[in-house]
Parts: structure tokens; sequence; C-alpha cells
């Protein structure tokens, strides 16, 4: 997965609209983030991480995994 230097500002212009304000992110945009976040390297995350740190996207996709296997009988 590749993302352009396009994404890269605009996500920081987003980011600045919340003028330090912590975002709040629903259960599925976490999800959908730590497993894109998954797929990259860990080199490539920290590049690339705008809206969450990469440690914050470990963090998600480790409790997901730990949600999951609760579920599991």
């Amino acid at each position: 997965m590749k993302i352009t230097e396009y994404q890269q500002e605009e996500l920081r212009v987003y980011k600045e609209q919340f003028d330090g304000r912590r975002i709040r992110f629903t259960d599925d945009q976490r999800r959908r983030l730590a497993i894109k976040a998954r797929e990259l390297d860990a080199k490539v995350r920290k590049q690339i991480a705008n809206i969450a740190t990469p440690e914050t996207l470990q963090r998600w996709f480790r409790e997901l995994v730990a949600k999951k296997a609760k579920r599991e009988p």
C-alpha cells in the first residue's frame, strides 16, 4: 500500500483542523486503521502515521485480536 505526498499533506491539514484537540474514533474506525497499519512495515508506519501514532495503532490491533479471541468459543 502506498500513500502519496498529497494524501500525507491532506491528512496533516485535516489534523490541524482539530487544533490540538483529541480526535475521537469509533470502534469501526479503529479496527479499519489498525488492520491497514498492520499490513505495513514498522518504518513505513512511522513515516505515514498522522492521526494516530504507530504505537496506538499497534495497541488497537492487539485489542482487536484480544476481543476476537474472547468471542470465539
